[in-house]
């Protein structure tokens, strides 16, 4: 799954396919939508370098971690 801290995209690419616009009624997720509609063959790579890596750091509290979960849902 791609999420928006590790996913990355050309502005002209965002800006061509009109960025978040159909998926602007959903809450979450629109990132990943976005990727899903127009990441093919030719314009796709996996970056595999400890200088790519993203840290995300663990919710401290169970109500974040709780706010976080219906999110995602």
């Amino acid at each position: 799954m791609g999420v928006g801290r590790n996913l990355g995209y050309q502005t002209q690419l965002f800006f061509k396919n009109k960025g978040f616009a159909s998926h602007q009624h959903i809450l979450s997720g629109d990132d990943d939508l976005f990727i899903n509609e127009v990441a093919n063959k030719r314009n796709t790579q996996i970056i595999i370098d400890k200088n790519a890596h993203t840290i995300s750091n663990a919710k401290t509290t169970y109500k974040s971690w709780i706010r976080q979960k219906k999110r995602h849902f």
